[in-house]
């Protein structure tokens, strides 16, 4: 199977409960930014022009006044919605993280059970396999020879038709690992 880390890399991308975890974990953060902007003090600032003409003929006057109001707790504002939204992200971080750990051992557990079945299926394959294919053959040869009875070929054929079945078993191990590895990844790991 392939490494633990491209495992985790296919998961990242494709698996849809961190997809999902990822996308919570963008929302909390943008409610945290929003909650924080929102926190930001509204100054307000103000202009007002005005020409007055001054009393028993002097000279009128050009007036220009300016305003600027800012709150007065403005260091205190929205305060009760940028914890909640903070807590909500650290919430979401949690989940996130412990999903993530939860996964990644899954992952492991499943490479391991592929990599089990792979040396289980290569070891019928290049060992057991051809070494009765042998046997089979010397006691087809003891038994044309006359050495040996036809009862003792039929349990050798028994037994070699019972480590087939055995490799066949091992050869389907392997693929249900395989799969289910790669249901967990969310994509197919080999062409």
């Amino acid at each position: 199977a392939p490494s633990l880390a491209r495992l985790m890399e296919i998961a990242q991308a494709r698996d849809p409960e961190l997809l999902v975890s990822r996308a919570a974990l963008e929302e909390a953060n943008l409610r945290v930014a929003l909650a924080d902007r929102d926190a930001v003090p509204d100054p307000a600032l103000g202009l007002q022009y005005s020409y007055e003409g001054a009393p028993s003929g002097g000279t009128p006057e050009h007036v220009i006044m300016g305003l600027l109001a800012i709150e007065i707790p403005s260091f205190a504002l929205n305060q009760a919605a940028r914890a909640s939204s903070s807590a909500e992200r650290d919430v979401a971080e949690a989940r996130s993280d412990a999903l993530s750990s939860l996964i990644e051992v899954r992952l492991e557990r499943l490479r391991s059970a592929v990599d089990a079945a792979a040396e289980r299926v290569e070891s019928f394959g290049s060992e057991i396999l051809p070494r009765f294919e042998e046997n089979l053959a010397m006691l087809q040869r003891a038994f044309d020879l006359g050495e040996i009875d036809l009862l003792r070929v039929s349990l050798a054929l028994e037994r070699f038709l019972d480590v087939q079945q055995q490799a066949l078993s091992a050869h389907l191990d392997y693929l249900v690992a395989t799969s289910a590895l790669e249901e967990q990844v969310g994509a197919e790991i080999w062409e």
